[in-house]
């Protein structure tokens, strides 16, 4: 799926969020969000897409996986899916979630796709499982032992690339 196609899909769609904004929000997380990401911002700050998009992969190992997405994240200042919002409420976000790791989406069951900031892997989008998440003092190099995190992308664009429709009956 392209990013054109995937902001066509997302409902209760944000207004783009303006490179001004981006860069304030860059200034507070101390980081640069990657380019495709950033794109994403400006074109859609985030809504929802439940039951619309799926992640079905492949992943970077090769194997096919199927997420269904349900709240996307933005700049925007609701509670429910504002990256502002999700940060401040803890000083590390959601419990066990590395601080490497921006949440920039969720899925239907809780779950969080998150997006590497740092190190080696920046870039790279994860799924982190909620239920599975590790103690803190557990976490090796800022991203945490095995297990936990899947990877499900190189970057934004190859993760919008394994996006399709949900066709499964119980997606």
């Amino acid at each position: 799926m392209t990013l054109d196609e995937f902001v066509a899909r997302l409902a209760e769609r944000s207004p783009p969020a303006s490179s001004g904004e981006v860069e304030a929000f860059e200034a507070e997380i101390g980081s640069r969000l990657p380019d495709d990401f950033r794109r994403f911002l400006m074109q859609s700050d985030g809504g929802y897409a439940g039951r619309e998009c799926c992640f079905l992969g492949p992943k970077p190992d090769g194997e096919d996986t199927y997420i269904t997405l349900a709240d996307i994240f933005g700049l925007r200042f609701d509670d429910g899916r504002s990256l502002r919002h999700l940060l401040r409420s803890s000083s590390a976000g959601p419990p066990g979630r590395p601080p490497s790791l921006l949440p920039i989406m969720g899925d239907l069951g809780g779950n969080l796709i998150c997006l590497a900031l740092t190190g080696e892997g920046r870039g790279r989008l994860y799924f982190f499982d909620h239920e599975r998440s590790p103690d803190p003092a557990e976490w090796e190099d800022g991203v945490g032992p095995e297990g936990y995190l899947e990877r499900l992308a190189d970057s934004f664009a190859d993760f919008l690339a394994g996006l399709g429709a949900c066709d499964e009956p119980d997606a």
